[in-house]
């Protein structure tokens, strides 16, 4: 699956950070056009793989608030949910984080 053919439904996620890995996942609620997305933000479920080590998975359909953010995808086939965080279809299998100490 790449942004611009993803369906209602697809979870997407973010990998960011700087002395930290954190990931955010969110569940396209809508698509407008070819290249617009309503997303809204999911909660995860955390594993502990050891210290500051943890593996997360989104939790389909159990939503952060009630924000709908809206993003355009680029013509290259890219989008942002902020300007450091570009989103990525998710695989389906867990992502790693770490935290800083």
């Amino acid at each position: 699956m790449t942004l611009s053919n993803s369906a209602v439904g697809d979870i997407l996620y973010t990998s960011w950070g700087y002395e930290q890995t954190n990931i955010d996942f969110y569940e396209i609620v809508a698509r407008r056009g070819k290249s617009t997305l309503a997303l809204r933000k999911l909660q995860c479920s955390s594993e502990d793989e050891g210290w500051c080590r943890h593996k997360v998975m989104p939790l389909k359909g159990q939503f952060v608030g009630d924000q709908i953010l809206t993003r355009r995808i680029s013509k290259h086939g890219t989008a942002k949910v902020e300007t450091y965080a570009y989103l990525h279809p998710w695989d389906g299998a867990p992502k790693h984080a770490t935290s800083y100490a």
